[in-house]
C-alpha cells in the first residue's frame, strides 16, 4: 500500500496481477491519467504527490486502474509521474 493524495486514499499494489489501483489520487479525464491539482488539500503540491508515488515504478507495473477512467498501462503511469 502507498499513500495518495490524503489519508483516504490509498493506492493498492497487488503484486501477483502486477497492477497498481488508484483511488481519487489519478484520474483519467480524456488526457491519460493525471494527478487532478483541483483534487489536493489546500497546500499540496503535485510535485509532493509524485514524489511519495516514485517508488511505483521500481515495482514490475502492467497495468493500472483508476477509480475514474479506463486501464491503463505502465508507459501511462510513468508519463502521470514525470
Amino acid at each position: 500500500m502507498f499513500p495518495g493524495k490524503d489519508p483516504k486514499d490509498l493506492v493498492l499494489w497487488i503484486e501477483d496481477q502486477r497492477a497498481v489501483i488508484f483511488g481519487d489520487t489519478h484520474a483519467e479525464f480524456g488526457k491519460g491519467i493525471e494527478i487532478n491539482v483541483r483534487w489536493l488539500r489546500q497546500g499540496e503540491t503535485r510535485e509532493q504527490i509524485v514524489e511519495v508515488l516514485r517508488p511505483l515504478l521500481e515495482l514490475p507495473v502492467e497495468l493500472v486502474l483508476p477509480t475514474h477512467g479506463a486501464p491503463t498501462d505502465r508507459a501511462a503511469l510513468e508519463r502521470a509521474l514525470s
